[in-house]
């Protein structure tokens, strides 16, 4: 293959690749946490590097309130976290609140990380915490490709994170943790596909490509290409997600990465409060293909779809 004469192995964007979900659900079925605002890299594809809000740690006590709703009403309800941020800078901290998850019994934990700053002495803690997903945001499949897509990154210290991760699932130490290696497809990377697959194919590693997200308007995405005309189909993320801020502030969704606009106050209000009042009417209006408000009338990443997985 030339220089520049790149090939998108993965499927082609199109409305047939975007799931439709037209229920209006009485509380989220997907909450982002972000326990912990501020990373230790500054990845191309994420506008963490721009971030002007304050970065901090989430009040364990709000922490607690919010599982405890969660367990209450859906302990099904899938969390993830973070949103700006990256857990293993606080690790000691970072399991105290996975391991208040379990204690609560929510039954859908998963995390992202960089893998960066994880240490193989964690695995004892990271079994504690009964997570169900741990995804690394890995992004290519040599060391070149890494660090022009995950600036300030170690692929040699991530590489031996992941072998490490790897063996402890194999021996038993980490039974119900599924270990998912991620990919996601943009210019710089796009080359190294089908590569990337192959070297973690079988590796007890779960393989993720997916596309390439704006944040809103947070980072050039280029690839969500369907006309605004053809759209007829509410925003995945509006419909099931919430994103909740390490402040409390709740945000309709990751195009408010940066506070640019919330949705109503955790440490006074409910989940289910803040989920039935404004987002509601939003939610309503996408059924209605209104999409003429902030921010959705400038988003694209409604048309990501779903990512392809690999065992």
């Amino acid at each position: 293959m030339e220089a520049g004469d790149l090939v998108l192995f993965m499927r082609p964007i199109s409305i047939e690749s975007i799931p439709i979900n037209r229920e209006l659900y009485n509380f989220p079925k997907v909450i982002i946490f972000e326990i912990l605002a501020g990373c230790n890299l500054k990845c191309i594809m994420c506008p963490q590097p721009k971030l002007t809000r304050k970065k901090g740690l989430m009040d364990f006590k709000l922490f607690q309130k919010l599982v405890d709703e969660i367990a209450e009403i859906n302990p099904d309800t899938e969390i993830w976290s973070p949103i700006m941020g990256e857990l293993f800078l606080q690790p000691l901290k970072i399991f105290e609140y996975l391991k208040y998850m379990k204690t609560k019994g929510l039954k859908k934990k998963n995390i992202n990380t960089n893998l960066n700053l994880f240490k193989p002495e964690y695995i004892d803690n990271l079994a504690e915490c009964d997570l169900n997903k741990l995804t690394v945001g890995l992004d290519a499949a040599t060391e070149a490709t890494y660090d022009k897509v995950r600036v300030g990154g170690d692929f040699k210290v991530v590489e031996k994170n992941i072998d490490a991760l790897l063996k402890a699932k194999a021996s038993g130490q980490l039974p119900s943790l599924e270990i998912t290696l991620q990919f996601i497809v943009q210019d710089e990377n796009i080359h190294e596909e089908e590569l990337f697959k192959q070297k973690w194919t079988g590796s007890g590693a779960t393989i993720k490509i997916r596309h390439k997200l704006g944040w809103g308007t947070g980072v050039a995405a280029d690839n969500l290409s369907i006309p605004d005309s053809e759209r007829n189909i509410p925003c995945p993320w509006l419909m099931r997600t919430l994103s909740i801020h390490w402040t409390g502030k709740a945000a309709q969704c990751d195009s408010m990465w940066d506070g640019q606009e919330y949705m109503g106050d955790l440490n006074q209000q409910t989940i289910s409060e803040v989920w039935l009042s404004e987002l509601q009417e939003r939610r309503k209006r996408h059924l209605k293909n209104d999409f003429n408000f902030y921010p959705c009338h400038t988003c694209k990443d409604w048309q990501c779809g779903l990512s392809e997985i690999y065992n």
